[in-house]
């Protein structure tokens, strides 16, 4: 693995954290509105 790719896994990463903190916050908020 070269340097390139570790940083494009340490993104893609972070973005897929990001995805599902987001999807848990709107389910929080739905659930909160119900």
């Amino acid at each position: 693995m070269n340097k390139q790719d570790l940083l494009l896994s340490g993104c893609i990463t972070a973005l897929e954290s990001t995805v599902v903190e987001l999807l848990m916050a709107n389910k929080n908020h739905e659930a909160r509105i119900k």
